[in-house]
């Protein structure tokens, strides 16, 4: 009887053992719907929508992402279906030592550190969430959001978004980015159906289409029915972009740790512009929202070997106001920009929307092998 109570025993604890193993292994395997070939180990995915969809990763905890991310999709344009987002997030514990203060005055996260970081996960955007004091402005450089969290949450990230897509700072007093659309030097530019005209944008002598906006002033959310159209275009042509190069077999949905790409550092201090620098880098290199400036790389016989596109050197810096948003544009030099896949030789060309020549050079001596950041 004895031997028998044992044989059982053993039998419940074997089959236990098993049925432990098999909901281990269901849990951890990969949800179909998201992707056939996840993102690497560091990066965690919030929600997912298709390899031609946005891809926003977020650095910061699991909750402050989550928060943002219903922030991020409180409202039109980005709440409705056709936008098509997907959400990942980068746990970091060390933000702050990243993040430095610009001038003093603003959080700002933009750094070689920070893209290195940011390629464990497929992304268009980095959000970076920080802790400052009130008074520390947000930033927004290249594809790079600083968010300074005492600020009004919904607020200030839609407002920093705007800049993403290419919107100018609606308040007067600030630089106006040469190939702006949302700012006009008179109501008839419009040509199309908008809240209303108002003076001031950017500049006194200029017009916006919607009088208290969310990138006029932080009590409001609505970017007005103009800049929302705006944005919309924006998001359709990332996403054309998206399709055409699944399509083409440039890029695909694999996993960022089977990836590489060429971390160019830039001098834009006068033109022609300088490369600095050049690494060879395991992971996903940035999309491509703006077509502001056009890198290319090409061999001996004028073939290209690979190409981007990437924004422009405005420094957006925001912060809540009074009447409106205290903040001011500036203009950096030092940037990096990440060319898709690998090219050991061949010459860089930079050219803006309009052709003008920035940069033809050979690439620098000094290359490496891949590595993992």
């Amino acid at each position: 009887m004895n031997r028998k109570v044992l044989f059982l025993s053993v039998l419940a604890l074997v089959s236990f053992g098993v049925a432990f193993s098999i909901t281990m292994a269901v849990a951890a395997r990969p949800d179909p719907l998201l992707s056939d070939s996840p993102p690497s180990a560091d990066c965690k995915v919030l929600s997912y929508q298709g390899s031609d969809a946005l891809n926003v990763v977020f650095m910061a905890s699991k909750s402050d992402s989550e928060r943002y991310k219903e922030h991020f999709l409180a409202g039109p344009p980005y709440s409705e279906p056709e936008s098509r987002i997907n959400f990942y997030y980068i746990d970091k514990a060390d933000i702050q030592n990243i993040c430095t203060l610009y001038k003093e005055i603003a959080a700002f996260c933009y750094s070689d550190t920070l893209l290195k970081e940011a390629t464990a996960c497929p992304h268009d955007a980095i959000i970076v969430l920080t802790d400052y004091p009130m008074e520390i402005r947000s930033s927004m450089y290249k594809n790079v959001l600083s968010i300074n969290q005492n600020h009004p949450a919904e607020e200030v990230l839609r407002h920093e978004l705007g800049h993403l897509f290419g919107l100018a700072e609606e308040y007067v007093g600030a630089s106006l980015p040469p190939r702006q659309k949302n700012c006009k030097s008179a109501c008839s530019e419009f040509q199309t159906t908008i809240n209303g005209c108002f003076e001031g944008c950017s500049k006194v002598s200029f017009v916006r289409s919607i009088d208290e906006g969310v990138m006029r002033t932080l009590s409001s959310s609505e970017y007005g029915i103009y800049d929302s159209a705006l944005i919309r275009v924006a998001l359709q042509n990332a996403r054309e972009k998206k399709s055409l190069a699944i399509g083409n077999a440039i890029r695909t949905d694999s996993s960022c740790d089977s990836q590489t790409y060429t971390l160019l550092e830039i001098d834009g201090v006068q033109t022609p512009w300088s490369i600095l620098s050049r690494e060879e880098l395991i992971g996903c290199p940035s999309g491509e929202l703006s077509t502001e400036y056009a890198l290319s790389i090409t061999n001996s016989a004028g073939e290209i070997l690979t190409k981007t596109s990437f924004a422009g050197n405005s420094l957006f810096t925001d912060a809540p106001g009074t009447d409106q948003i205290d903040g001011e544009v500036y203009i950096e030099s030092r940037f990096w920009v990440e060319v898709p896949a690998q090219a050991q030789q061949g010459t860089v060309r930079i050219t803006d929307d309009s052709s003008n020549v920035y940069l033809t050079e050979s690439m620098p001596p000094g290359g490496n092998s891949p590595c993992r950041v």
